[in-house]
Order: C-alpha cells, then sequence, then structure tokens
C-alpha cells in the first residue's frame, strides 16, 4: 500500500483532491466611474459646440441639471438622448454632426 504524504492542504495518494464547498471569490477591483476614452468622436464634438459658455449658460439653454451637463462636457459620464437633443435645438446644432460628424455642423435655417 502507498504511503500517504501530506502535501499543503491535500494529500498525495492518486486521488483527485475534493471540490471546495465555497468558490473562491476574486478580489474585486474599485469600480470606477465611466470615463469617455479621448478619441471618441462625440466627447471632442460636445466640447466644441460648448466651448466659451459656462456649466451655468449650458444649463439654462438647455433645461438639463448643472450637474449632468458638468459630467456629460467633462466626459465622466455618457451623453444622453436628453442632453444631445436639447444641445442641438438650443444651438442649432445638426444632430447627424453632432452623433457621427458627417454633414454640417449648423442647421439650415
Amino acid at each position: 500500500m502507498a504511503k500517504a504524504t501530506r502535501v499543503g492542504r491535500r494529500q498525495r495518494t492518486g486521488t483527485k483532491p475534493r471540490a471546495r464547498a465555497t468558490p473562491r471569490r476574486r478580489a474585486s477591483r474599485p469600480r470606477q466611474p465611466w470615463r469617455v476614452p479621448p478619441s471618441y468622436g462625440i466627447r471632442s464634438r460636445i466640447r466644441s459646440v460648448c466651448a466659451g459658455r459656462t456649466f451655468d449658460e449650458l444649463c439654462r439653454a438647455t433645461g438639463v441639471h448643472d450637474e449632468t451637463v458638468r459630467r456629460q462636457v467633462r466626459g465622466i459620464s455618457k451623453p444622453n438622448v436628453e442632453f444631445i437633443t436639447a444641445l442641438c435645438l438650443a444651438y442649432g446644432i445638426s444632430g447627424t454632426w453632432l452623433l457621427t460628424g458627417l454633414g454640417p455642423r449648423r442647421l439650415r435655417r
């Protein structure tokens, strides 16, 4: 009969180790707020529309909460439909240009 030698938590007897009763969890990393990468085109277009305007002015013009405007212009959060629509209507910007970069920047009046 083979002699069992203890190595770590299991014995070497030619048998498989028993499955753990509870699976091990990986250490979780702290969650980072979503940030728009610099190459994300809509971010640069939103910044170009908002250039030279204060957050308070943008808030009043779009009717969107000031913190929402701040986060979306800085790229901390994804731009939502409400903000994009309000920005286009307030400043006469083409929605197609803002979303894709194609076509004229200004709407024809």
